[in-house]
């Protein structure tokens, strides 16, 4: 059940998130004077079309239920074209609005994200994965983490048996806190800042003697409870471990309507400053790595919709909170903006770049000389490319997943 509703939550995310972009070319290019011919959902060919609007657009759905697109009259003409209600006619700062308007859809979809999470008392969700200077609220750094008191020092000691364990079968429990032992070792030696390791040590050394020994345990509700114990041959079938840092699960950022308003444009540069630099990662590792296994870790951090997916279906197997899912959204539409900012051919930030290179050749050779065939011609080798990377991601994710 939860790889169904795992898998359905992926699609909803996924259909939402594009949905958002395409909202933002459509809307823009609406109030700009185009004519929007096509808003579907899916992948052409057309299945069915549902309506049409007062402005002639159509509403359809298409075979490949995957995503949405708008189809704007002249986008695909050059600038010999003189209907006004179409793309090629428009002014550059209109045509730039439309094709930037998706990405600022999904900044802003981010955005007001990151406000509801921080206005309803937003918390940092883990540790900064990365070593950088970047302040994120929701992924914080170890220092900043310990400095606000959300990370503390816990110096305990814990058990997590093996099962059908010597200490599972006496009522040791995974998790359970060490309060005190009954031996013939004393433990007040200990100093308190070598506590974790040098009572670790006197554990182990007395469960090597084989002796008899009664542990004083705290379990997850705070219940102290005895268990004595026979070692085997030296050992109990538990691990013993220290834990150094206890998360302070109660710490909530203080904000108000303002602050929180602020915090989440800092939380989204933020993100997007930490999209970058993962980029820049992965790219260094698969093409110049300082040594061969970085492509493989590289492989490894690559993700597409399979990968993100299963990401997905384990949060719903885990019953992870929903404010980390929420949060993921708002960081795939993050994501979505960001990648389609960058000079790719078919992305939003190549059409960006490839329109202003062509207003300004079209201007200075007063007219006589168009890119719009080579734009064309680099946009269909570009795609082929695209569809070769897909499979190759998706690939990986198949191979992580199996």
């Amino acid at each position: 059940m939860s790889l169904i509703l795992g898998i359905l939550l992926t699609l909803l995310v996924f259909s939402l998130v594009v949905f958002i972009h395409e909202l933002g070319h459509f809307l823009v290019a609406r109030a700009s004077g185009m004519k929007v011919e096509e808003f579907g959902i899916g992948i052409p060919p057309r299945a069915k079309t549902l309506f049409q609007d007062k402005h002639g657009t159509i509403y359809t759905i298409n075979w490949l239920p995957i995503g949405w697109f708008v189809r704007i009259a002249g986008e695909n003409e050059s600038e010999e074209s003189t209907t006004k209600w179409s793309f090629a006619t428009k002014s550059w700062l209109a045509q730039s609005a439309v094709l930037l308007a998706g990405v600022t859809m999904n900044f802003l979809f981010a955005f007001l994200i990151f406000f509801s999470l921080f206005l309803s008392g937003a918390k940092p969700l883990g540790l900064m994965p990365l070593d950088t200077s970047v302040s994120s609220y929701f992924l914080i750094s170890q220092a900043e983490a310990e400095e606000r008191w959300i990370l503390s020092s816990s110096w305990d000691i814990l058990f997590s048996p093996l099962s059908g364990s010597v200490a599972e079968n006496a009522g040791i429990q995974s998790g359970d806190r060490f309060r005190g032992m009954i031996a013939s070792s004393s433990l007040s030696w200990c100093t308190r800042a070598d506590f974790s390791s040098c009572t670790t040590e006197v554990i182990i050394a007395e469960i090597e003697k084989n002796q008899p020994l009664t542990f004083f345990l705290e379990n997850g509700s705070g219940s102290i409870r005895e268990i004595m114990i026979q070692p085997e041959n030296g050992k109990i079938g538990s691990y013993i471990y220290s834990e150094i840092y206890i998360w302070n699960d109660d710490f909530i950022y203080p904000t108000s309507f303002g602050s929180a308003f602020v915090m989440a444009g800092t939380e989204l540069y933020a993100e997007l400053s930490l999209t970058a630099q993962w980029l820049g990662i992965i790219t260094q590792k698969l093409f110049a790595p300082k040594y061969p296994e970085e492509q493989e870790e590289a492989r490894e951090m690559l993700s597409g919709p399979i990968g993100i997916g299963s990401m997905f279906v384990e949060a719903v197997d885990q019953h992870i909170s929903p404010r980390i899912l929420v949060f993921l959204i708002a960081m795939i539409s993050l994501s979505l903006g960001f990648f389609n900012l960058l000079p790719i051919p078919g992305l939003d930030g190549w059409r960006f770049v490839t329109l202003s290179l062509s207003k300004l050749i079209w201007a200075l050779s007063g007219g006589r000389v168009s890119i719009h065939g080579l734009e064309t011609w680099l946009n269909t080798v570009w795609l082929l490319l695209l569809i070769g990377l897909s499979i190759f991601v998706a690939f990986l994710d198949i191979t992580k997943i199996f």
